[in-house]
């Protein structure tokens, strides 16, 4: 990451794999039906306590996770960086851009295009928030 922490801290870090209202959704129906929730990773950076993986873990439990697995502090902001930042919103983003362009270069207005685009991707991701990858395949299909 090219920064130290602060050698009388430990470092950790406990995370769900999912936004914030599917975390918090998952979390209530938790309490209702057993095993619900969001998996989560967990990483231990520093420890001088030699506690932190505990701490971490708990902290995971507290998401609400039925499953945690172990990684590294590096492996998940790359995850998240070049994951999820720059595959899921940016892909997202040049996918639209890309649909808008095709559908104004051979001669759609741009109001339509815009209506079009929206309406097509809107139609994709809503099945993939709502019913998972199977939901876009049949969504596909």
């Amino acid at each position: 990451m090219g920064l130290d922490f602060p050698k009388n801290i430990s470092v950790i870090a406990a995370c769900p794999k999912g936004m914030g209202p599917s975390v918090r959704r998952l979390y209530v129906q938790g309490k209702e039906i057993n095993g619900a929730g969001i998996n989560s990773s967990f990483a231990v950076h520093q420890d001088i306590e030699g506690r932190a993986t505990d701490v971490a873990l708990r902290w995971s439990v507290a998401l609400g996770s039925p499953f945690t697995f172990a990684t590294t502090l590096e492996l998940e902001y790359k995850s998240d960086i070049f994951g999820e930042r720059g595959i899921l919103l940016g892909a997202v983003h040049g996918l639209v851009e890309a649909l808008f362009r095709r559908y104004t270069e051979n001669g759609m207005s741009e109001d339509l295009a815009y209506k079009n685009t929206i309406e097509c991707n809107w139609n994709y991701f809503k099945n993939h928030i709502y019913k998972g990858h199977v939901g876009c395949l049949q969504f596909i299909d």
